[in-house]
């Protein structure tokens, strides 16, 4: 959306500074307008105006010429053509036919904007993006050649391209950006290859009609199982066809799993129970797992649900592995797992995962050097040694409440490492566990902490010629009086800070009554690392059940019976045993399957009688039946919960049982047993 609107505003400005009336083609836009590109005054060198980039080479920003077919060149004036400025081309309506030098490696916006001649263009392997509104309003381009190396097509970047009859996304493409393909109606169908993992809204198949978004008739998707293709299709509703893919390779990976390597890169492993762990090169007896002579092939990992476990370097090495899919049956991922995999920007490690790596060997995400953020589950208690070891990409690492230890050089030399969320459930941070992160200017120790291994935090590098560490240029540390944290600082004369004393209240609690049961619910108290459910018994607090988490079922209670219950929160190993927070509580009422006799009123005058009875859920009418000669007889039904006799002889016995009508059927089950007396007064 944010694209969209920098191209619409863009265009808008365009059209507004020519006088004339914004339209879909663009095609009031200016024949000059400045470009993104300069950084020196404007030359010129025949048709063509340029500026000299800070690197020395240059960039096109403008055409005078009036070729249909033009080859624009690789050098001018002796300097290398690297980019084409924004605007360059505009509404260059001669031209028919361009080829770009392999030097360019940029493109600006609108730069062959309403070129409403152009019928083909050749982009470089050295392309990379399309960038956005570049063809946008080329109403006769028929053929676009898109280079292999191309990653995103930009927004709107062929909005309004009318002629457009076929377009070849490349395998390298990851994204298509809003409004691609706006407009297009020519364009009947679109490959996705499985390699596109997001496409923007109305980027393929729309065009623009009273005042609302339209879809073409007859527009088609081909594309793969489970990927960004297919999602765009089912949710906008498009005709597609899923491609079927070729099985490259296959075979066992574990006493009950199998994987599978298709054409598109993408490796599946399926079935239930362990993957197999392999042993590194450098190990006795090594093995690489099966897939490794595909390496270079696989971009995409698939562990289907019924895993439980990722084996021992399971996927290392896998250098062009970008995305991986974890499911919640698995518990374990062993060591080295994704060791270098060096493409992989991002993972979802599932709150069922219990154990990364050993303390032996840790080097789950070893040199994973693309990846940018990361989320630990409070499910596992241990960051074992050099996890994250040099995963120089990293920015940012939570780790969730409940993980208790940072082993050795877990985050070691993440050089781009700037941010570390360390909760109250931490107790020991070891050796070098954050060593050599130079940007990880300010961290906060909990006071939880008990203990930092030396050289934990505050290095930025090893100095091989001094044997020496150099302290990170103004590190500092936040924590609290009397703490491991404040030790550490002053021991290792680092800048600290001393925070207020952590907040201890215990939380407030809500409840949800169940059948003889309540579902009690609190929030997150602040620097609490457990809680404690407590009851009331005969006028004292009886702890009932710990827990990390923030709700806990009450069970066993008598139902309509009132509890007086209280949550207390654990802050640094003490329990806080404050019970202001209690509430009282109580299960649901008890529900009868069958009429329940409640009250019997006598007229003794008249010898009659008169019973009321509790209403059952779904009746719609009640019968009264009284037994004679050991036979129930009906002898009324009413809509009614009562039920009055008529003149009796006093004295005698009358035996009856109420029965319901629910779902348009009488229940007579257990008539005898829940049938009862009344005599007659």
């Amino acid at each position: 959306m944010k694209k969209q609107l920098i191209c619409g505003l863009a265009a808008t400005a365009l059209a507004l500074s020519s006088g004339g009336t914004m339209l879909g083609s663009a095609a009031e836009a200016p024949v000059s307008a400045p470009t993104s590109a300069e950084s020196s005054d404007s030359l010129s060198v025949g048709d063509y105006s340029y500026v000299i980039l800070a690197d020395n080479t240059a960039a096109i920003t403008g055409y005078t010429g009036s070729d249909e077919v033009l080859e624009i060149p690789g050098d001018i004036d002796g300097r290398s053509v690297t980019a084409i400025g924004e605007y360059a081309f505009i509404r260059c309506t001669n031209l028919k036919s361009i080829t770009l030098p392999d030097s360019v490696t940029s493109i600006g916006k609108f730069a062959f904007c309403s070129c409403t001649s152009l019928e083909r263009i050749t982009i470089p392997d050295s392309m990379k993006s399309i960038p956005d509104c570049v063809f946008k309003g080329c109403t006769a381009l028929k053929t676009v050649e898109l280079p292999e190396t191309l990653t995103n097509i930009g927004g709107m970047s062929f909005y309004g391209c009318t002629s457009l009859e076929e377009i070849t996304i490349p395998e390298s493409a990851k994204s298509i950006d809003a409004e691609a393909f706006y407009n297009c109606p020519s364009l009947k169908s679109v490959t996705i290859p499985a390699g596109v993992k997001e496409i923007g809204h109305h980027a393929l198949g729309y065009y623009w009609d009273n005042n609302k978004y339209n879809k073409y008739e007859g527009f088609k998707i081909l594309c793969f199982k489970n990927t960004g293709g297919e999602k765009y299709a089912i949710d906008n509703g498009f005709d597609h066809k899923l491609i079927e893919e070729e099985i490259v390779d296959s075979g066992k990976c574990g006493e009950t799993l199998t994987w599978a390597l298709d054409s598109t890169g993408t490796l599946t492993v399926s079935g239930t129970g362990k993957m197999k762990d392999y042993l590194l090169d450098w190990e006795t007896d090594f093995e690489n797992a099966p897939w490794f002579e595909h390496r270079n092939d696989i971009k995409t990992a698939v562990i289907e649900d019924g895993v439980t476990s990722i084996g021992k370097s399971a996927f290392y090495g896998l250098e062009n592995l970008e995305t991986v899919t974890i499911p919640e049956s698995v518990t374990d991922i062993e060591s080295g797992a994704f060791a270098l995999c060096a493409s992989l920007e991002s993972i979802t490690i599932p709150d069922s995962v219990t154990k990364m790596g050993s303390a032996l060997s840790g080097n789950v995400f070893y040199g994973c050097t693309s990846l940018k953020s990361i989320d630990i589950p409070g499910s596992i208690e241990w960051i074992q040694p050099s996890t994250f070891y040099g995963c120089t990409g990293l920015t940012s690492v939570n780790i969730r409440e409940g993980v208790k230890y940072i082993n050795a050089s877990a985050f070691a030399n993440c050089t781009g490492l700037t941010s570390v969320t360390i909760p109250n459930s931490i107790k020991y941070i070891y050796t070098y566990a954050f060593s050599q992160c130079p940007n990880l200017k300010y961290v906060t120790i909990p006071a939880t902490v008990k203990e930092i291994g030396v050289r934990a935090f505050g290095l930025a590098a090893y100095d091989e010629d001094n044997d020496a560490y150099i302290k990170t240029e103004g590190f500092k540390i936040g924590c609290y009086k009397g703490t491991a944290g404040e030790k550490y600082a002053i021991d290792n004369e680092f800048d600290h800070e001393l925070l207020d004393a952590p907040v201890v209240t215990n939380p407030a609690v809500t409840a949800a009554p169940g059948d003889n049961s309540v579902i009690l619910n609190w929030g997150a108290a602040e620097n609490a690392d457990k809680y404690a459910v407590a009851v009331k018994v005969d006028g004292n607090w009886t702890i009932v059940a710990k827990t990390a988490e923030t709700s806990y079922t009450l069970k066993g209670l008598k139902a309509g019976t009132e509890y007086e219950v209280a949550v207390i929160a654990r802050f640094d190993g003490a329990w806080n045993t404050d019970f202001s927070n209690a509430i009282t509580v109580a299960p649901k009422a008890e529900v009868s399957k069958y009429p329940k006799v409640t009250a019997a009123d006598y007229n003794e005058q008249y010898h009659q009688f008169r019973i009321k009875w509790s209403a059952v859920n779904g009746a719609t009418e009640y019968a009264a039946a009284v037994k004679v000669a050991n036979k129930w007889k009906v002898y009324t039904t009413t809509e009614k919960t009562s039920f009055t006799s008529p003149k009796l002889k006093p004295g005698s016995v009358v035996e009856m049982v109420i029965c319901a009508k629910v779902n348009g059927k009488w229940d007579t089950n257990a008539l005898n047993s829940r049938a009862f007396k009344i005599t007659v007064k």
